[in-house]
């Protein structure tokens, strides 16, 4: 029985006396033999080449899909499935199998720092044994933010974003992960996007549950405390002469400290990053202690995260303040004990 490598001679020989037939046999032949040893990548990369030398060679093209996904299911970890139900049961076959083999495992030593706080890595990491630490430092002393056990998602500051980390994952034992990089989400936005967006979903419930959490045991990394505002803004990117510089756009506030504030805003992924590091002019119309007020404040975006396609939340660090009687409301509720802030904080 001839063997692969001879068998991808054996299409191009084919395929050169215009037997169209017989490649697209041994294509088959090539891609089942990929797929039952495991060998993903290039059955799909196979599968692909035969639909270009035959698109009617329908039976041949559907087979060899089934038989892709039922290599892969039998070859992924069912314990990985067990530990992160709650993700998985949301997939279906195609979905599941795509996650699955898109991941990068790793294994870590107690004390191996995967993420460190202010740098940027672009990744999610699935903890399948051992115990991981978020903590983050204070000058120099760390506060413990959570310990991760099994079946917990971390990573999603910096996966769905582009700023830098605020607290540093390390391996308080020997740990398993599995890893995903941030350019499969993007791509599986254009090929798969009922995936992407069952796993942004998932990781939105995720967050929040973490936000309790921590909310709970009384850490708070921010030196301002945060209170969730409702109201509009209209905004506009400054140039350096903090003259107007873009047509306004529209945002909803979402929270609000005597330093600064998000909001959330619809935009495309390119104009939303560019949005980074720039200045920009806020109208704010916001309801605080009962009262509606309308008044205005600069901000510099420090920070970008991705709600759902389309969405996304700003967070602004003021650079001029909303002035009083906003600006002292905002300042009893967020900072009760300390001094109100500077012009440019």
């Amino acid at each position: 029985m001839p063997d692969v490598k001879d068998l991808e001679k054996q299409v191009d020989t084919l395929l050169a006396g215009g037997d169209r037939a017989g490649a697209v046999r041994t294509l088959f032949d090539l891609v089942v033999r990929h797929a039952q040893a495991g060998h993903f990548p290039e059955a799909e990369a196979l599968r692909e080449r035969l639909i270009r030398v035959d698109d009617m060679a329908l039976t041949e093209i559907i087979r060899s899909a089934e038989i892709i996904e039922a290599a892969k299911s039998a070859a992924v970890d069912p314990e990985h499935l067990r530990i992160f139900a709650a993700l998985y049961g949301r997939l279906t076959d195609e979905e599941r199998n795509a996650l699955f083999f898109a991941l990068t495992p790793a294994s870590h030593a107690a004390g191996d720092v995967l993420v460190r706080q202010g740098e940027t890595h672009p990744r999610l990491y699935f903890l399948d044994r051992g115990q991981l630490k978020l903590f983050f430092l204070r000058g120099s002393r760390e506060q413990l933010i959570q310990t991760l056990e099994p079946g917990m998602l971390t990573g999603q500051e910096t996966f769905l974003s582009i700023c830098g980390a605020s607290a540093t994952l390390e391996a308080l034992t020997p740990v398993e992960i599995r890893m995903l990089e941030q350019a499969t989400l993007l791509d599986w936005k254009e090929r798969l996007p009922s995936l992407a967006a069952k796993l942004l979903d998932h990781l939105r419930q995720q967050q929040a549950a973490s936000r309790r959490f921590v909310a709970q045991g009384g850490v708070e990394r921010r030196a301002s405390r945060r209170v969730k505002i409702e109201g509009k803004a209209t905004l506009q990117v400054l140039d350096a002469a903090g003259q107007p510089r873009s047509k306004p756009f529209r945002g909803d506030l979402a929270d609000i400290s005597a330093t600064g504030l998000s909001l959330q805003i619809k935009a495309t992924e390119k104009s939303a990053r560019m949005l980074l590091g720039h200045t920009l002019h806020l109208a704010l119309n916001v309801a605080a202690a009962g009262r509606a007020h309308a008044t205005e404040c600069r901000g510099t975006v420090v920070a970008l995260n991705q709600l759902v396609f389309g969405d996304f939340t700003l967070h602004l660090k003021f650079t001029q303040p909303p002035p009083p009687p906003l600006g002292t409301v905002i300042q009893k509720l967020a900072l009760p004990d300390e001094p109100p802030p500077d012009s440019a904080a």
